[in-house]
């Protein structure tokens, strides 16, 4: 369960950067010779961030992000994050945001205004169905992909190309959304 309330229930299940699941996670990119991005509970100091690190092929840590945005009770135990988070891959720049963050402007303005490419978005959309209208507004708005991982148990997931429409699309059922972004 994912519903914390306070920072003592989440704080077992917080990690250091780097740490086991960096480390697990990132030997498998080097081994699939893929980009893989992860989230979690970050432990840093007294301190406590939604988190996705993204990982290149060759398993290093290539970006952090903290979820600026906190929604409804996350403030009662996670900190805010406070700088947007992107790389460089062969289909362009990538901007890493989470949940909330994908209407919130800031930090998207500010990934429009760097040139963005791609969004990969680790999210927890906990209202049935209606997440996939969200991401497509927001690919559409910024011009660019926008890739959407949910969690298994409210699937809204997929792929949308610039102009919003969807690539690919699980909705109430699990899966993978396969989509095609362009090298650069």
């Amino acid at each position: 369960e994912d519903e914390f309330e306070s920072p003592e229930e989440i704080a077992p299940y917080a990690e250091t950067i780097p740490g086991p699941s960096t480390r697990h996670f990132g030997a498998l990119a080097k081994e699939l010779g893929i980009y893989i991005h992860i989230g979690f509970a970050e432990k840093d100091g007294r301190e406590t961030f939604n988190t996705v690190v993204a990982l290149n092929p060759d398993g290093n840590i290539v970006a952090k992000y903290r979820k600026i945005n906190l929604y409804q009770g996350e403030t009662h135990f996670l900190s805010r994050g406070k700088m947007p988070a992107t790389y460089i891959a062969p289909f362009g720049k990538v901007a890493l945001i989470i949940c909330a963050d994908v209407y919130s402007n800031f930090p998207m303005q500010a990934y429009r205004k760097s040139g963005v490419q791609v969004y990969a978005l680790s999210t927890s959309w906990a209202q049935m169905n209606s997440g996939m209208n969200t991401f497509s507004e927001a690919a559409a708005q910024s011009h660019a992909y926008l890739l959407a991982s949910n969690q298994r148990y409210f699937p809204d997931s997929g792929v949308i190309n610039p102009d919003g429409s969807l690539q690919s699309h699980i909705r109430q059922t699990q899966g993978v959304a396969y989509g095609y972004l362009p090298r650069k």
